[in-house]
């Protein structure tokens, strides 16, 4: 397996750097490994020293207090959809407004997915969206790659895609027509997966019959948002994982099932896990606070929660739950994909299958599960912040430089106010979209500060970063491929 070389290719901005030397004191500094009480010293961008009473160790550097609050790694989205073309409309966040809300949210990496036209190559893909990206993001990021048209000239581009420092690629069960794969391609991009130990992030959701249940619904005349779960059954997400997984074993390859919301899922990746497949899995918040009761609300006001695959049931949300705490589950991204309820989603008033797929949430993802999941009970703090925070940097191949609180890794950093209460509203949040699909949620706990490489880029509820400020990471192979 290779190195988990890792290096950036976006100078940093001097001027945001300020005092070059601080020291975080007094918090609780949280890891996947444990907690304890400490400081922690920031020299140059990177994280120095770890312990107590650094202070005189370290004269003249800046203090910052975090007295009664935890200290995180920065959390690391690994699933998000930021200006995404659909059809004629793009999703509504720029990569501006994505990275600062994620900043909001004490995420400071995440990894988009860089979509290839069919007929374009992979090159051309990666270069039109770091274009798109360059000179806007405020976090550090990376890309995945979808590949939508996989043609054998396009699959021999892989191995210069690894060198150019994407070492995932995304392919599609669903959406038969425009991004469907058949078994023969699937098991061609394993392979390859075990050859070149790369990541093959997987939709998993049966085309066929999500197709015929769509094209059966509207032929009864049921067109509203309220039919597009019934349009996604269950049975299509757990026919596809257990596919999936059946071929990863047979080929070798490294498979990453993503946005997993059924409780077959999750008993079906265990099992697999337990057989020594090379396997991953995720899920995203609104499949772990939210349930299918919201396609109940009248009119189109179901539209807000239309999004592929979709909410399920209390049973199920459990069954996830469960699945994060013993590790079945390795991920939680967001399957972050907002578009506006008043202009955009209203495309769809006609017929549910017309509705842009998608809803925000790349803000709201670490207070939500500290709220759902450790003041619940459901996750220990060391669990929530693997699931968030370490594990992504190594399913994503940025370990140990991001996701952990280690002397040498970037000193991106959060400092976390268990006990501040608050109301989630899309007039609170900074995500650019004029709904919440958590909206009127109360929880507790908040993100306070947030530091990029030691640069303090949140902090008293602004702002501090430039566009442009955010660096492009070279991903190298996943731990574990």
């Amino acid at each position: 397996m290779p190195g988990l070389a890792f290096s950036y290719v976006i100078p940093l901005i001097e001027k945001m750097e300020g005092v070059m030397k601080r020291l975080i004191q007094n918090g609780t500094i949280v890891t996947s490994e444990g907690s304890f009480q400490g400081d922690v010293y920031i020299e140059n961008g990177r994280i120095h020293s770890i312990g107590t009473g650094l202070s005189a160790r370290f004269p003249g550097a800046e203090l910052v207090d975090a007295t009664g609050k935890l200290v995180l790694p920065g959390a690391i989205d690994g699933h998000t959809h930021i200006d995404m073309p659909l059809g004629d409309i793009h999703s509504s966040d720029s990569y501006l407004t994505g990275t600062r809300a994620a900043l909001f949210g004490g995420t400071t990496t995440v990894v988009d997915y860089a979509n290839q036209v069919k007929g374009e190559s992979l090159e051309k893909t990666l270069k039109d969206w770091q274009n798109r990206a360059k000179g806007l993001t405020v976090c550090d990021y990376g890309f995945h790659m979808t590949v939508s048209d996989p043609k054998e000239q396009f699959l021999d581009e892989i191995p210069a895609l690894l060198e150019a420092g994407v070492s995932s690629f995304k392919c599609f069960f669903a959406y038969k027509g425009r991004l469907m794969i058949d078994n023969d391609t699937f098991v061609q991009l394993m392979k390859l997966s075990r050859k070149h130990h790369f990541l093959v992030n997987l939709h998993a959701e049966n085309g066929d019959m999500v197709e015929d249940a769509t094209l059966r619904l509207l032929s009864e005349g049921k067109t509203g948002p309220q039919f597009h779960p019934q349009a996604h059954p269950r049975e299509a997400e757990v026919e596809a994982v257990a596919r999936a997984i059946r071929l990863a074993k047979d080929t070798g390859g490294n498979l990453n099932l993503v946005h997993v919301t059924c409780k077959e899922s999750v008993e079906l990746i265990a099992e697999g896990k337990m057989r020594g497949v090379s396997l991953f899995a995720e899920t995203c918040p609104q499949y772990l606070v939210l349930t299918d009761e919201k396609y109940k609300q009248p009119g189109f006001e179901a539209a807000k929660w239309v999004l592929s695959p979709p909410l399920r049931k209390l049973d199920d949300q459990n069954a996830l739950w469960a699945g994060l705490a013993n590790g079945t589950l390795d991920t939680v991204g967001t399957d972050h994909c907002p578009f506006f309820f008043e202009s955009q989603k209203t495309l769809g008033k006609e017929r549910f299958d017309r509705i842009p797929n998608g809803a925000p949430g790349i803000e709201d993802r670490l207070e939500l599960l500290y709220h759902f999941g450790v003041k619940q009970n459901r996750l220990s703090l060391t669990e929530w912040v693997d699931r968030c925070c370490t594990a992504p940097a190594k399913r994503y191949g940025m370990y140990p430089k991001k996701g952990d609180i280690v002397p040498g890794a970037d000193a991106d950093l959060v400092i976390f106010d268990t006990e501040k209460h608050h109301t989630i509203t899309a007039e609170s949040r900074h995500m650019n979209v004029d709904y919440n699909a958590c909206e009127g949620m109360s929880i507790t706990g908040k993100v306070e500060q947030v530091f990029l490489r030691g640069i303090p880029v949140i902090r008293d509820n602004a702002c501090l970063a430039e566009p442009g400020s955010g660096q492009y990471l070279l991903r190298f192979a996943a731990e574990g491929c």
